[in-house]
Parts: structure tokens; C-alpha cells; sequence
């Protein structure tokens, strides 16, 4: 991941799709990737919340299976704003 000051006119965000005004984010790799800084934020702390995931529920111990079963149910539930159960 690197700044870019240098947008290119017309370029959208990956997240939003909405024009990208500099300086934003990009991750250069097989294909260029390019954020705005709010879904630049969004998309990193979302990351970071999968990695945590996966490596819970990679523990072989069942107790990290059920918090890791109630943190996708919870997360869920935020981002369909369904009711707690």
C-alpha cells in the first residue's frame, strides 16, 4: 500500500466507485488497486478484522470456534441491521 498524489483523472475508487481525488490509496500488485481515503480506511480495518477471524478459528480449541461463530453473527447482524437474537 502507498499514497498516491498523482491521481489519474477519471480514476474510481474500487470500493465506492465514486471519482478518486488525490491523494488517495493504491496497492500496486497484478492489477491497480485505488481508494479513496475513507474506503482506503474502511477497507484495512475490515482486513484486519478477517485476519483476526480466520486465525481464531484456526485454534483448534472450540472455545475460540464459538467467539469466532458469535463475532461473524454479530457483524452480521450490523450489516444487515437485523435485530440481536
Amino acid at each position: 500500500m502507498s499514497v498516491l498524489y498523482d491521481v489519474e483523472p477519471g480514476q474510481l475508487c474500487e470500493e465506492c466507485w465514486l471519482p478518486v481525488a488525490s491523494p488517495a490509496v493504491a496497492r500496486q500488485g497484478w492489477r491497480s488497486l485505488v481508494w479513496c481515503r475513507l474506503c482506503a480506511k474502511r477497507v484495512g480495518l475490515s482486513l484486519i478484522a478477517d485476519e483476526r477471524e480466520a486465525t481464531l478459528a484456526r485454534d483448534p480449541q472450540p472455545h475460540w470456534r464459538n467467539r469466532v461463530v458469535a463475532a461473524v453473527r454479530h457483524r452480521l447482524q450490523v450489516e444487515e441491521r437485523l435485530p440481536a437474537a
